[in-house]
């Protein structure tokens, strides 16, 4: 197949602005996070990282970017986007977490279908997991100064370059 090969600095925009809208509900849910695995449990924080960060991405990705978005393609790429978002939010845990995803699923989206892969979008959601799991490592404080920064670097971003990033007509 014949993939569009993604610019560098497209790649960093789209992880910026994943990042800030993950930061939005990791900064009001991290004390939920913080209390779903013992720290001191190696095994348990090793087999956490590794299916938060490496397999979820990857089956989710092929579940909802490959499978379910061509079935869905047929609709309109819009229609297919957006439809498909919506199903990945509804399948995440609270209430709040299926506003984020639907979010990032649009992103998602975007990506599969201006680039004709998936592999953008493994990569990105394999960050943004880890970002997830990261965060009950380090300071709370640290982490939301993060949070914080990121947020409004991605709303700078989407100001600047939102035709760019979510055209997509190739």
């Amino acid at each position: 197949m014949n993939y569009n090969k993604i610019d560098k600095v497209v790649f960093l925009k789209y992880l910026v602005i994943c990042l800030g809208i993950t930061s939005i509900y990791l900064c009001f849910y991290t004390m939920k996070i913080e209390s779903a695995i013992s720290i001191n449990d190696h095994a348990a924080v090793a087999r956490h990282i590794i299916s938060l960060s490496v397999i979820v991405p990857v089956v989710e990705e092929v579940v909802f970017r490959k499978l379910l978005l061509k079935l869905l393609k047929s609709l309109g790429q819009w229609k297919a986007v957006i439809l498909s978002a919506i199903i990945f939010g509804l399948c995440h845990l609270d209430i709040v977490q299926k506003f984020y995803t639907f979010a990032l699923g649009v992103i998602l989206a975007i990506i599969a279908l201006k680039y004709g892969t998936i592999k953008y979008g493994i990569m990105l959601h394999m960050i943004i997991n880890l970002m997830g799991v990261a965060c009950v490592f380090i300071s709370i404080y640290v982490f939301y100064a993060i949070c914080i920064i990121i947020t409004v670097l991605s709303i700078i971003i989407i100001k600047k370059d939102y035709k760019e990033l979510f055209n997509l007509i190739k």
